[in-house]
């Protein structure tokens, strides 16, 4: 589907999804604007990316309810190297850890998640480690019984 829209160079990215959200009733948090390959973010300007009135910008709608995350899975004898979950940025890390329990049966308690090298604690969401659209998240084996 193609759409006609009116905007100003002084728009900010975010003003533009609004716009585009009152034309098509796509809410803001579901859309990922590109120019190109290149993924335009919120803060930035129109007039930041040169866009003319004779380009494109393509919209791809994110999964509804919530984004689409990978797990990768470093443990030796795993099957799978990585595996798909659909969560909210507002989700802890506690309950994407019992997503992945219920996908792969992994032990809860044996789950140490990582990401940007940092390991994630189970009460914090989502959303504060910045993890975002297909993020990989990094799954190591705690085993029991040690430190």
């Amino acid at each position: 589907m193609k759409v006609s829209l009116e905007i100003n160079s002084d728009d900010t990215i975010s003003q533009v999804k609004q716009k585009v959200e009152k034309l098509i009733q796509v809410k803001t948090e579901n859309q990922e604007l590109f120019l190109g390959n290149k993924q335009l973010k919120d803060n930035l300007r129109v007039s930041d990316y040169k866009i003319g009135s004779d380009e494109n910008i393509r919209l791809v709608r994110k999964a509804e309810g919530g984004i689409q995350i990978f797990i990768k899975d470093t443990v030796p004898t795993s099957t799978k190297s990585s595996t798909a979950i659909i969560v909210n940025p507002s989700n802890t890390v506690y309950e994407l850890k019992k997503k992945y329990n219920e996908r792969t049966a992994f032990p809860i308690e044996h789950q140490r998640l990582i990401f940007k090298g940092k390991q994630l604690e189970d009460e914090k969401k989502l959303s504060d480690y910045k993890i975002k659209h297909e993020s990989c998240v990094h799954l190591v084996a705690r085993l029991p019984g040690g430190l």
